[in-house]
Formats: structure tokens, C-alpha cells, sequence
């Protein structure tokens, strides 16, 4: 039996993080802003301005994280606030992503991935 390259290991584990609905670099900042801070709730223009982005995209990534199950959310419009829910499986993950963060060859992979435009499909 052949090993498997640590190239394809990391491809691997990059792909599992994208199954999990954790497609964009923004939900990785989401996730790792709240993994470290578990405590904060904050409005998704807030969570914009510690990131740096745009609060209308800041707070669509939001939502697509609140439907995934990874935040909860209360409140409406502009009040909506979100928070980190609380279930273990979904805290696994956002450890393992913050675990993988600290591995270079793991968070350029997972960067490159979600950076990468998408494939046309062939046959068009």
C-alpha cells in the first residue's frame, strides 16, 4: 500500500472544511473571530468593522452561517445580532479550523481554494 503525500492530506482535510459549508474567507474569519471569543454577539456591521469587510457581505456570510447551524442569530434588520450556538460538533469544527490555521501548507491551501474562481463545466 502506497502513503499518501502530505500534499494530498492537506487537499483532503481542506476539502472536508468546504462540505461543511465553510466556502469563503470571510466565514473563516467569522468562524475564527467567534471561536476565540465565544462570548461576543455582535451585529453583522459590527462584526464588519473588526474584519475589515463590507457589513452587507459580512452580514450575508452571517446568515449562511446561522442556516448551517455554526451561529444563532436574534433580533431584525440592522439589530440582528449573532452569536457562536453552543453545539459540540459544530465547536469541533471551528477548533479543527483554527487548528488547521496554524499549519502554512493547510491555511495557504484553504485560501487558495476559496480564492479559486469557479470552473466552467464542460461540455458548455
Amino acid at each position: 500500500m502506497r502513503p499518501v503525500s502530505k500534499d494530498r492530506l492537506v487537499l483532503d482535510e481542506v476539502e472536508r472544511m468546504l462540505a461543511m459549508r465553510i466556502d469563503s474567507v470571510i466565514k473563516v474569519e467569522l468562524l475564527c473571530l467567534f471561536f476565540r471569543n465565544p462570548s461576543t454577539v455582535d451585529t453583522g456591521h459590527g462584526l464588519a468593522l473588526r474584519l475589515g469587510r463590507d457589513p452587507g457581505v459580512v452580514s450575508a456570510e452571517c446568515e449562511e452561517l446561522v442556516a448551517a447551524q455554526y451561529l444563532r442569530a436574534s433580533g431584525v434588520g440592522a439589530a440582528r445580532a449573532f452569536a457562536l450556538r453552543g453545539d459540540r460538533s459544530k465547536l469541533a469544527v471551528c477548533e479543527r479550523l483554527v487548528s488547521l490555521l496554524r499549519d502554512r501548507n493547510l491555511r495557504l491551501a484553504l485560501m487558495a481554494r476559496l480564492t479559486k474562481p469557479p470552473q466552467p463545466e464542460e461540455g458548455r
